[in-house]
């Protein structure tokens, strides 16, 4: 392990964040001197930088507005659109490249069940539907377009190091923590 100015100084080369930590789930100061550093681009950059340095790679949040991160525990892989799908609710789901076509033969087949005689409700209704199928063809073989509600609503990699969602963003780091330091004279 290194000193605590040494790991800073890493993360400065490099342009992460360095964020301090509090074990106070009120977002009071309380028992500071852990930090969390962020703003890896990938799993493999952390890894780097844990292998080089020390920490463990864990998951943190913080609220909109609040200074300081909370340290939620180790993890050993990136966040994926399902873990993200988890914190936006029941009434979003995912569609991905390879189901471009699947989504297309379920919109003809809920256009044909839903056909009372009248083809402009059909046309409507697929008309309102086509900036989901129109984001999907756009999509990279590594994104994923979420729906929400029955309409487009992002489109996001499929795997990512931090996201946020309503009132708190989650990332993944290197978390420091202060009694593991050289230089701790504790």
């Amino acid at each position: 392990m290194k000193t605590k100015d040494e790991i800073i100084n890493n993360a400065d080369v490099l342009s992460l964040q360095i964020k301090e930590v509090t074990h106070a789930r009120n977002d009071y100061p309380q028992n500071l001197g852990d930090i969390f550093i962020i703003g890896f681009e990938t799993f493999e950059e952390a890894q780097n930088f844990c292998d080089e340095n020390g920490g463990e790679i864990g998951i943190g949040d913080i609220k909109n507005g609040g200074h300081f991160y909370h340290y939620r525990g180790r993890t050993y892989e990136p966040f994926t659109v399902s873990d993200y799908l988890i914190k936006l609710g029941d009434n979003y789901n995912e569609t991905n490249k390879q189901s471009e076509i699947d989504y297309l033969k379920s919109l003809l087949v809920e256009a044909s069940e839903n056909f009372e005689g009248n083809i402009d409700t059909v046309i409507e209704m697929l008309q309102n539907k086509q900036e989901v199928f129109n984001e999907l063809a756009d999509a990279e073989a590594d994104e994923t377009v979420i729906v929400g509600y029955g309409v487009y609503s992002e489109t996001v990699k499929n795997s990512f190091m931090q996201f946020s969602e309503d009132v708190t963003s989650y990332a993944i780091g290197v978390f420091f923590d202060r009694d593991n330091f050289t230089d701790n004279i504790d």
